[in-house]
């Protein structure tokens, strides 16, 4: 515990946490986390989270809450790859006040992901962060479009980002407080979190990476580093095999192992490295156009500097370049959340409304300043990491001083660098080099992670000093659109169910409707489908728009904010 005291003390004194232009009341206690949760009940009552209806894949993953509330048993459906316990028996827990709801799931995501926000807030403080810092990057979490527009839904990425916070939180509170009570409970909340996706696997795997860098590679620090990797093994190892012994192992459940496998196989002949490349450079460019209020709410040092300025701006220049000339931001990621018009995927037949193509080239430039300075900020962690390993007494060499020099410094030990640097490696290549549909909500497990790099960086010795007001514009611009973004997407979400309902109390049976992906997978019968094959002669139509050789037989109007998305959705007939 005394090796971290030295630079963090100095990191909550930095220039960077000082200023008469600060918001002083954020330094009360309690004050930042209640202003957090304001906001956050505000927002989620303009948005409206009460619609009973499933969203993208949740419709499988609240099949198995139903089953569990209303019948005491688990039945999951052949469409999940991960394992789902943990997001399962969190569902449920907010179901059995009132019964089944998709509201109540909705609810449990919100829940979840404030709670998140709170646990990125604890850690930050715990590396030494001011409460105002600490503050400022929780709420830009929450600001993110996509953790704050999957929050909105029953999908298991926000719950499992929640559950990694909470356990890097506690782990470095252990390490701090020589705790071995904050230690197992890290260990319990990466076993939580890889029961819900097998990404998890990843937190004791950086646990055990942080500690030989901390410990060094000897019998104490092997014995600490393994631990945890063995339990959390073990309990995915055992909930497997009572999956394929009891309910039945879902049939996508090792899909993604598959083509991980095959990935590394062209990897290692040397085969496949553009697809990984491509998606590198687009999770950059989308974790930094979730960051772009940092560059003032926790300014990076040297950027006042016109020579510094001149490199970033170069640098910047070449990453949105590159991304322009492969076709970025409409070839990868692919869009899931981000989607074009707006937040959340639109799945039903027609023409979607489009944003302005303009519109998605100027957010990557925009985003290309912020997502170079992520790219420098992992490699410093690595460098430190390295540098932290070399042998006592070996010099550094020179051309790695100069490297070392133009590159932020971090008020963060190589332990905790380690950590972080190995969760976002491992939390990202897994995704990125398989051959399968890579979407930008993966993304969402890889901010706090920058988040807590940027944060490291701004808080150094030479850091800057904060003037929140251009950075809290625009964390009011991206809450403002975040809001209405997702907003339209549950008003549309209820549209179109609304023209469901039409049909069905018109006389329409569920094979004689096409609506789209949600609607074709559950349905009006409340039962996920095993195919949307099942549907024999469709009938009748739900789009958004016309469509040729059909007539249009009911309107539903969609309550929207933005110009951009659709006004109805329309019942439609073929023609005689």
């Amino acid at each position: 515990a005394e090796r971290e005291g030295g630079p963090l003390h100095e990191a909550s004194h930095s220039p960077a946490s000082s200023g008469a232009s600060e918001t002083r009341w954020l330094d009360r206690p309690g004050v930042s986390l209640a202003v957090l949760a304001l906001g956050w009940i505000a927002a989620a009552i303009l948005v409206n989270p009460v619609a009973e209806v499933p969203l993208n894949d949740d419709w499988a993953y609240s099949h198995v809450v139903r089953t569990l509330v209303e019948q005491g048993r688990f039945e999951f459906t052949d469409w999940q790859s991960m394992p789902l316990l943990t997001q399962v028996l969190w569902g449920a827990l907010f179901c059995l006040p009132f019964g089944f709801s998709f509201t109540a799931l909705r609810v449990s995501t919100l829940v979840a992901a404030y709670l998140g926000a709170v646990a990125l807030f604890g850690l930050l403080r715990e590396l030494g962060a001011t409460r105002r810092q600490a503050f400022f990057a929780a709420a830009c979490l929450l600001c993110s479009p996509l953790y704050f527009s999957l929050s909105f839904t029953f999908m298991t990425d926000v719950p499992f980002v929640a559950a990694c916070l909470g356990a890097v939180w506690l782990w470095v509170g252990g390490i701090k407080r020589s705790s071995a009570t904050w230690a197992l409970a890290a260990v319990g909340l990466s076993v939580c979190a890889t029961l819900n996706r097998q990404l998890g696997l990843a937190l004791p795997l950086a646990f055990a990476a942080g500690e030989l860098v901390r410990l060094g590679v000897t019998r104490r620090a092997l014995l600490r580093a393994t631990l945890p990797v063995a339990c959390t093994v073990a309990a995915l190892l055992l909930y497997q095999l009572w999956l394929a012994n009891g309910p039945g192992t879902p049939g996508l459940y090792h899909q993604k192992e598959d083509a991980l496998r095959v990935a590394i196989s062209g990897l290692l002949s040397f085969r496949g490295w553009r697809l990984p490349f491509e998606r590198t450079l687009g999770a950059l460019l989308l974790v930094g156009g979730m960051l772009i209020p940092l560059l003032w709410l926790l300014p990076l040092p040297g950027l006042h500097r016109a020579s510094v300025r001149r490199g970033a701006a170069a640098a910047a220049a070449v990453m949105a370049l590159l991304a322009l000339v492969l076709g970025l931001p409409e070839s990868t990621p692919g869009g899931d959340i981000m989607d074009g018009v707006g937040l959340g995927v639109r799945t039903t037949f027609g023409d979607h409304s489009q944003r302005p193509d303009w519109l998605g080239k100027a957010a990557l430039i925009a985003a290309s300043l912020p997502a170079t300075a992520v790219a420098a900020l992992v490699v410093r962690a690595l460098l430190d990491v390295a540098l932290a390993l070399r042998p006592a007494g070996r010099p550094v060499p020179a051309t790695l001083r100069k490297v070392l020099n133009g590159l932020p410094s971090l008020a963060l030990e190589p332990s905790y660098a380690a950590i972080l640097v190995a969760l976002l490696a491992l939390f990202h290549v897994p995704t990125a080099i398989a051959h399968a549909a890579y979407f930008d909500r993966y993304v969402v497990v890889l901010i706090p992670w920058a988040l807590v790099l940027w944060w490291a960086a701004s808080a150094s010795p030479n850091g800057a000093v904060i003037k929140p007001g251009a950075g809290l514009v625009l964390l009011a611009l991206f809450l403002v659109a975040d809001v209405t973004a997702t907003h339209d997407y549950l008003a549309w979400q209820r549209a179109r169910w609304g023209a469901v309902e039409y049909l069905t109390e018109h006389g329409a049976q569920p094979a004689q409707i096409r609506a789209g992906f949600e609607v074709d997978q559950y349905g009006p019968w409340a039962e996920p489908r095993t195919s949307s094959a099942d549907h024999l002669s469709p009938f009748y139509l739900v789009a958004i728009s016309p469509t040729p050789g059909h007539h249009t037989l009911h309107a539903v109007p969609v309550n929207r904010w933005l110009p951009f998305t659709a006004s109805r959705i329309l019942v439609l007939k073929p023609d005689p």
